[in-house]
């Protein structure tokens, strides 16, 4: 009886070691087929990303191509003088916060359709928001496909954050700028540079493919002894690389009409646009006046005082229209257009003048 108990436990055990041995044998045939499995998904992958990488590669070939034709099809603004009856441009602020970008790109969108010849990007307050205003001029240049000026201060600038700015423009671009000393407000300091003459001339000196715009003041420079001083600071500016002067705003033409004659005589040379900010509400009225100074002259002030509302806004943008009228009837080749981020303004304004432009 133990002899068959130990047989039958040898034929149960023998029997369990076969089991056992196919079982593994199973497992090992089933690892080799996934490895097998494992090599052909390996192979595949490796035809899946060479195919995208060459894919990937062409596309780089037509964005290169495509930004060198960009390259060479751009119009410089002083060309743009020489080749157009009427340049009408706009101007536009950055959201003061990166990334917040909608209000500035719907104002965009209806710009865009208004065919301006440029647009140009304000900085922030003491000499905040660079990288801002590189991201708007950014989306004006490749999301709108239009001509892009970005504003650049004095105030807080060093040599080194001017060459990372500078760079950083040049990535995303953008072949004009608007060389400007600043608004002084707290916190202000001068480092590198005081004057916009000196940011101008120490990027026309080492980058001489930017093109260079500066500021002019019809009634003078708030803090310059005199109109005539102004306009020898103004002469400065042009002899440091400046090319084209965009003015302040002012509400009456015989201002700058004066100006001219007087830059004219000055020797100032550079084509000059006149600035338009269409005024839509009295509480603008206030913050311009506290801001900049400008005269109000007395038709101007009656609007202000008679009307309110829509109404004030609507007889606004017709003070402007009119301006911009008389401007053109008297020669002045160069509009530019304050709109405050407000499409519809913009619209108004250019829609009055398409006729003109062509």
């Amino acid at each position: 009886r133990d002899k068959q108990l130990n047989s039958n436990e040898y034929h149960i055990g023998f029997a369990w070691s076969r089991v056992t041995t196919a079982k593994a044998g199973f497992a090992i045939r089933n690892v080799l087929q996934i490895a097998e499995s494992f090599r052909y998904l390996k192979a595949g992958l490796f035809i899946l990303v060479s195919f995208l990488m060459k894919i990937l590669e062409k596309c780089v070939i037509i964005l290169i191509i495509y930004a060198r034709l960009r390259e060479v099809t751009v119009m410089y603004i002083r060309e743009m003088f020489e080749n157009k009856k009427v340049v009408m441009s706009a101007e536009v602020f950055p959201p003061k916060k990166n990334g917040m970008l909608e209000g500035v790109i719907r104002a965009l969108k209806e710009i865009k359709s208004l065919d301006p010849d440029y647009v140009s990007i304000t900085y922030g307050a003491s000499g905040s928001g660079g990288q801002t205003t590189a991201d708007v001029a950014s989306v004006v240049i490749d999301a709108f496909d239009m001509t892009a000026v970005a504003h650049m201060t004095a105030v807080n600038m060093t040599k080194e954050l001017l060459e990372e700015r500078l760079a950083m423009l040049t990535r995303k671009g953008v072949k004009s700028i608007l060389a400007l000393r600043g608004d002084i407000v707290e916190g202000s300091k001068f480092y590198d540079f005081r004057h916009a003459s000196e940011l101008a001339a120490y990027i026309s000196e080492r980058y001489p493919d930017f093109e260079l715009l500066g500021a002019c003041y019809p009634e003078g420079h708030p803090e310059a002894k005199s109109l005539d001083a102004d306009l020898d600071m103004i002469k400065l500016k042009t002899e440091c690389g400046v090319s084209h002067l965009v003015s302040q705003l002012f509400f009456d033409n015989e201002t700058f009409y004066d100006f001219m004659e007087k830059a004219e005589k000055k020797g100032i040379k550079a084509t000059v646009s006149a600035g338009i900010m269409p005024i839509t509400s009295v509480q603008q009225v206030e913050r311009i006046v506290s801001m900049c100074g400008v005269q109000i002259p007395t038709a101007f002030a009656k609007i202000c005082a008679n009307y309110q509302g829509a109404d004030l806004y609507n007889a606004g943008i017709d003070y402007a229209i009119g301006q911009i009228r008389d401007l053109i009837d008297h020669g002045v080749k160069g509009i530019h257009v304050y709109t405050m981020n407000k499409g519809d303004v913009a619209r108004r304004i250019f829609d009055a003048f398409e006729g003109v432009r062509k």
